[in-house]
Order: C-alpha cells, then structure tokens, then sequence
C-alpha cells in the first residue's frame, strides 16, 4: 500500500472504519448515532460540447451510487466554490482551501472526453484534509455503456475509503410476469439494464446466481414438471440438472461453484440433496417426515440453513453440510421462511410472518440478535444479501417490486420498474468487467 493511500485510511479511519465496524459488532443499535458519514464533495465531471451530456449523466449515476453506501454525506452542490479549473485534476493544480471551507474532507473530480461513439472518463478522488489524490482511474468504453462506467467508480472510491470494493457493478436476478407468464430476468442493483434470461412462455421461478457469476440456476415447468435448470450467461447455453424423478423445488449454489443444494419432492415429501452442478454424486441431506426446503449454504460451505416444519410448522434449521448436527435456529413466531446466508457469515435473512404478514428479519447463526428490518401493511419475502454484506434485497407487495435497504433496514428504496410484479430476486456476485 502506498503512503498516500495509508495517509487516507488513517485519516478516515476514525469517520468510516471504526463506527462502521463497531456499529455491525452490535446489530441491534438500528441507525446509532455513533456512526459518522464521511462529508464528500461530488461536482459534476467537466466535459465540452456532446460529451457534457454525457458526463452529467455518468455525474448523477456515481451519486446516486455513493447516496446509497450509507457512509458517505454527499454535501449539496449549491454550496459548492467556484472552481476556474474544473477540468484540472493534477493535486498540484487544486485549490483544496474552498472545499475544506465548506466540510469537504474528501472529493471527487472528474473529465469526460467523446471521440465518435469512444466515451474515456477520468476520475480522481482526493483527501482534501491533506490534499492529496487518493484514487487514479481511467476508463475508456462504448458511449452506450455510461452506467457501467459510472457504477464501476463508484465501486472504486468506496474501495479507496473503507477497503473494500463497492457492490455497484452488481446485477440481481429476478422473476417477473410482466409477459404474463413467469420469466426470469436480470438487471444492475439499481434497476437499470434489465435482460431476459428466460423467454419460454413457461413458469420461471428461484433464480440463483454461481458464486462467479457464470451461471444462473432457476425452476421451470417448461418441459411439463418442475425441474432445476443451469444457463451459462454467456453463451446462453442451458441444460436441466439430472435428477431423480420427482417434483424439483430449488437449488442453492456451494461457495465453490461445483456443488448444489436441490429440493426434490417425492410423494409429498420434501428433502434436501446435494449434487454435482453436472448431476453427479447425488446425496440426500435431510430425511425427515416433514418437508425440508430453501436450503442456503454458509459462505464456508460447511453448513447450510434451510427451512423445515419437522417441529410442527416451518422454522429455520442450520446443518452442517454432511447433512448432520440438525438445529434449530428460530423459535420465534409461528412461520419462518427463505433463510438467506450473509456473506460475511455473521447474520442470516429470512421472512417470517409477524401480524398476519410476511416481514424481513435477520438473525445470528447461533440464534441470538433477532432484529426486524421491515414493518409494512403488505407481504416482504425473499431476502438475499449483497455479495458485502451489506445491503439485502427483496420482494415486496408494496409496489409488486424488488427493493433493496442496508443490513439494518434503512436505507430502503424500489428498484424495478417495469410493469407487473417482480419477485424472487438473487443478488449476484462481484465480477470482473469485461
């Protein structure tokens, strides 16, 4: 690490890291106080003639990005100084005075540059405090791929300020009847950029993503039964998982990406296997006279949280991967479902029905800390993690869309928009950009 990336982190240790860290030690002190976001400066990038346009759009993507952090104060442009060299990114150019006069203590200065449909954008990030560049970064791309330069900064200056890499280059799954059937679709964390995965006219559910990003498991009924499918996401190549006969209910990838979690239902009994992601080496997990289902592995791959109503209605179990030591993790409330493992692997989502109504709860793996994150008049199902840890996504029937909020359920925003109703969204992992 370099001095001037060093010199940064100390300085911030104290307004980022250290409240950040503290805070997540005690989950419960929803929005405490204790935490200090960090006052930024974010002016919009300079460019000249078609490219301005250009530039202000990528200006108010990065934005909304570091809004959503949570960690950051992003202080209001009308009080920005009067900067004569705004295209100017050298430190040594940079008048820092008027930016620490108005509570900067870091900043974000940026250039865009058009030639033909070539969009370059140069972004710095500066501690204004010691006045000194932080962050160097240059990205070149087709103008139609703005958002993704955007995205792909934001996720660096919040790996400058807190070490580690942004989510914001991340894409979620999702189901949607927007066609009036089932499909599955997906679409960057913040709504934008949605594709169709499936386009089968069929009923399309449980999308879940490979731990690399590669590939995408889901259910269809698209070949008269329920079965588990695998579509590569780049050559669009997709197979149905060999299986046992039976009704095929889900699947949830290991952290390594070889081994699933797979649902199968025979004669009315639901149980958990785990198998090869080409169908090999086939072990059934759980054989009880209940149903066992939404299995989620811990992000060791050594247990593996799923649901199960062997106790008399659907609770939360954790076991370990082997398929042994079975317990019980919620005793609270009469029906809990759709248990989703943090990253971090120090809590775990999942919806449980509270006042008549699904809700999002998360808890820790040794059942201590439960904590509401959602109190609405409509059903909040489905909860998924962001690949940081961070951040949960979910269906609700607010709206009929995915939304996203921050691990202590602030933070909450809708982020599709399509028509329809959405549901089943699966946070994917970090890639590298092409």
């Amino acid at each position: 690490m370099n001095k001037t990336k060093k010199a940064l982190l100390a300085l911030l240790y104290i307004f980022i890291v250290t409240p950040y860290v503290t805070d997540a030690k005690v989950y419960l002190k929803i929005g405490s106080p204790t935490i200090q976001l960090l006052p930024i400066a974010i002016p919009n990038l300079s460019a000249d003639g078609e490219a301005a346009v250009i530039a202000s759009k990528v200006s108010e993507v990065i934005t909304s990005d570091l809004e959503t952090s949570g960690i950051l104060n992003i202080l209001d442009k009308a009080i920005y100084p009067a900067d004569p060299l705004k295209a100017e990114l050298s430190p040594e150019m940079i008048d820092f005075k008027p930016w620490l006069a108005i509570g900067a203590e870091a900043l974000v200065k940026g250039k865009v540059v058009m030639e033909g449909r070539s969009l370059t954008v140069d972004a710095r990030l500066y501690d204004v405090t010691a006045g000194r560049q932080v962050m160097k970064s240059s990205n070149k791309r087709d103008a139609k791929e703005l958002r993704k330069v955007a995205h792909e900064l934001a996720d660096s200056i919040i790996e400058n300020l807190t070490g580690e890499k942004g989510v914001f280059s991340t894409r979620i799954a999702f189901v949607s009847n927007v066609r009036g059937n089932k499909e599955i679709f997906t679409m960057d964390y913040d709504g934008e950029g949605v594709e169709a995965v499936t386009q089968n006219g069929s009923i399309n559910i449980s999308p879940g993503w490979s731990p690399d990003g590669s590939a995408i498991s889901y259910v269809s009924f698209k070949e008269g039964r329920s079965a588990v499918y695998i579509k590569e996401v780049r050559s669009g190549n997709d197979r149905r998982l060999s299986l046992p006969e039976g009704t095929s209910m889900g699947a949830s990838w290991a952290p390594d990406g070889q081994r699933l979690a797979v649902v199968i239902s025979r004669n009315g009994n639901a149980d958990i296997y785990a198998v090869n992601r080409d169908g090999s080496d086939l072990t059934r997990l759980t054989d009880s006279w209940g149903l066992d289902v939404s299995p989620s592995w811990s992000p060791t791959g050594k247990e593996i949280a799923f649901v199960s109503d062997r106790g008399g209605n659907p609770q939360i179990y954790i076991m370990d991967s082997s398929g042994g030591n079975i317990r019980r993790l919620t005793f609270d409330g009469k029906y809990n479902a759709s248990p989703s493992w943090s990253s971090k692997g120090d809590r775990i989502a999942f919806a449980g029905i509270s006042d008549g109504k699904f809700e999002i709860f998360t808890i820790n793996p040794d059942g201590s800390g439960l904590m509401r994150l959602t109190t609405d008049a409509e059903n909040n199902e489905g909860p998924m993690w962001s690949p940081d840890g961070r951040f949960i996504t979910f269906s609700s029937a607010k709206g009929g869309g995915i939304y996203i909020m921050r691990s202590d359920g602030t933070g909450r925003k809708k982020v599709t928009s399509m028509k329809g109703r959405a549901t089943n969204p699966s946070w994917g992992p970090r890639v590298e950009v092409p």
